[in-house]
């Protein structure tokens, strides 16, 4: 893993706001095109297996990322709103919420579909935690 994203790790292993918006923005690039594949949740994990992050912890990321799938799928105004208060809260974090946009991009080809809806997705997390999309 290059050094920078050891840092991210790092700092937000202690940061339960940034890896909760994690989950967070993980789930609604998955659920973006109305349905949340095995293969997204499958991705996410992976995603997680290469960090530091001790397993009880990744656990209950994919927990929370199965939580927010789910409540997009089912309850998508209330689910939508707290996602975004989420990530929002991330933006204080300096350097770490590039982690929020890194585990959003990992869900973008995870079900070897490039969708414009995750992509408008991508965007406004961009917008939300004040970092570019490029």
């Amino acid at each position: 893993m290059e050094e920078k994203k050891k840092a991210w790790w790092s700092a937000a292993a202690d940061d339960p706001v940034i890896l909760h918006a994690t989950s967070a923005a993980a789930a609604w690039v998955a659920a973006s095109d109305g349905e949340a594949h095995l293969s997204e949740q499958q991705k996410f994990s992976r995603w997680l297996i290469e960090s530091p992050l001790e397993l009880p912890t990744q656990a209950r990321l994919i927990d929370q990322y199965k939580g927010f799938c789910k409540g997009l799928l089912n309850n998508y105004d209330t689910t939508i709103r707290e996602i975004k208060n989420l990530i929002r809260a991330a933006q204080s974090a300096g350097l770490v919420r590039q982690l929020v946009l890194a585990a959003a991009r990992a869900l973008v080809v995870a079900d070897e579909r490039i969708d414009d809806r995750e992509e408008v997705v991508l965007r406004e997390i961009c917008e939300l935690i004040d970092l570019p999309h490029d």
